[in-house]
């Protein structure tokens, strides 16, 4: 019988054996690339349109797809002669864990800690929690249960980066360092992806320190900076977070389980909403074409539509009509360019009647974009304007209303976008998210694909028109 030893590692995980079961493990551990029909080498068959996580000449594959590959050998009945497991995490039980400051004790009874005790349990794993599931109160409970390690929690966002170190400092009563402009040294670290990266020669011995690293938002790993920081790592416990951590990408999804572990199914939207832990999203479709017309824009690539349709003056007048009849203060307007965002801000900021409009975007300095922040949570500012900075990690429960003055495919970005909506407060049940169904190439498939996933999702929609100065449900 065939025989293999594992050397296992705390990124890779090293095989001695013969060429047979190198063989297993290598076209185990691959998938098949869905754009392989476009390839020349896959046509000619010089390529059998796999993307290949084994690493054939240093013969290793990441340490989180361990337990796949013993799986696998086990279903071969190869024997294993020997696992060396100096950096397989230790399997911590827990009982309970104590953290301060206010936040929702009975959440984190029945959603955040078992979630964790699942984690610590494990000692590796990619976690689904919704916005709204309180990712940071578990980033916290980690802390707590690792008390005598190094901890470094990546984020990508500035506003992110602040938001997690304020609540840790709250929920831990201890300093927490950072790596972003400067770096300040604590035994919990939160840091900028990209800083740890630039800085990666200099934080040498940090990054070699480091025991336990957490992944927030981990579906922003897709960039190869993060998958390459997750490398330079070396820590033995690794976790991620997310609402959405797998985007349905083959590859990115199969890399992120390597670099951390496996998937834990936590908690979606609806399911935080029939906990009542979240408030119920209730899509509104917005025919314009009573408005609009139909645009004649065949022929024109994708962005030159985007541009043509999101700056006409015509859909501009229709968000007004919007913005009145929502009638809300809380309204936040998102956009993917810069120029749509500025124009809109100017040109909701004539409407009048006391309409206090603002606007945040990565052009934008770090200090701005918080002082805008703060003032649309305390209710200083009614409508907000945005790009893709507010997409993700930026915990504001007074958001009343969402407008996609944009079209977009990406899953993960329609649902981080829908969950900066849904977190609760006090006389909120309910969040309006709005949604243009726009006759012009792309647009209208754009706007059916995410009908589609509202129902999926199990949100509410229907369909709305503009008739007669007023909004109406068809």
């Amino acid at each position: 019988m065939n025989k293999v030893l594992l050397k296992v590692g705390k990124v890779w995980t090293y095989v001695i054996a013969d060429s047979v079961i190198v063989n297993r493990i290598d076209y185990g551990l691959s998938v098949l690339v869905p754009s392989r029909f476009y390839s020349p080498a896959y046509k000619e068959g010089r390529w059998d349109g796999r993307f290949r996580f084994y690493d054939r000449r240093l013969r290793r594959f990441l340490t989180g797809f361990l337990d796949e590959v013993l799986n696998m050998l086990y279903d071969c009945s190869v024997e294993i002669d020997e696992v060396e497991k100096g950096s397989i995490p230790e399997k911590i039980e827990i009982d309970a864990v104590e953290l301060y400051g206010d936040f929702d004790k009975e959440r984190w009874n029945k959603v955040q800690f078992p979630l964790l005790k699942e984690m610590v349990r494990k000692g590796r794993a990619v976690v689904r929690l919704a916005t709204g599931g309180g990712k940071t109160e578990i980033i916290a409970g980690i802390a707590k249960v690792y008390s005598d390690k190094k901890i470094l929690v990546l984020v990508n966002r500035m506003e992110l980066l602040h938001q997690t170190i304020d609540r840790l400092k709250q929920r831990l009563k201890e300093e927490v360092g950072y790596i972003h402009g400067d770096v300040v040294e604590s035994r919990v670290m939160v840091g900028m992806v990209n800083t740890v990266w630039n800085r990666r020669a200099k934080l040498k011995d940090f990054l070699s320190s480091v025991d336990v690293v957490i992944s927030d938002e981990c579906h922003r790993m897709t960039a190869k900076i993060w998958s390459k920081v997750l490398e330079s790592v070396d820590a033995p416990y690794r976790f991620a977070l997310s609402g959405t951590p797998l985007k349905g990408d083959v590859i990115r999804d199969k890399m992120l389980v390597g670099l951390t572990g496996p998937v834990i199914e936590g908690m979606g939207v609806m399911d935080l909403v029939e906990e009542g832990y979240a408030v119920f999203p209730e899509v509104k479709l917005i025919d314009t074409v009573s408005v609009l017309g139909k645009y004649n824009l065949m022929g024109m690539r994708y962005n030159d539509v985007c541009d043509a349709v999101y700056s006409d003056i015509r859909l501009w007048g229709l968000l007004k009509e919007l913005v009145r009849w929502h009638g809300k203060s809380g309204l936040v307007v998102f956009t993917e360019r810069v120029q749509i965002c500025l124009g809109l801000y100017e040109n909701l900021s004539v409407m009048g009647n006391g309409l206090k409009v603002g606007i945040s975007y990565g052009g934008l300095s770090k200090k701005d974009r918080l002082l805008v922040l703060e003032k649309f949570k305390n209710r200083e500012i009614d409508v907000l304007v945005t790009t893709t900075v507010l997409d993700e990690g930026v915990d504001v429960s007074a958001i009343s209303g969402v407008v996609f003055m944009c079209s977009n495919v990406s899953i993960v970005r329609i649902l981080q976008r829908i969950g900066r909506g849904v977190r609760r407060e006090e006389g909120k049940d309910s969040v309006s998210i709005y949604d243009f169904v726009i006759d012009a190439p792309y647009l209208k498939k754009h706007v059916m694909s995410r009908a589609r996933l509202y129902s999926k999702e199990r949100f509410g929609c229907s369909l709305w028109k503009y008739h007669g100065g007023s909004f109406g449900r068809i």
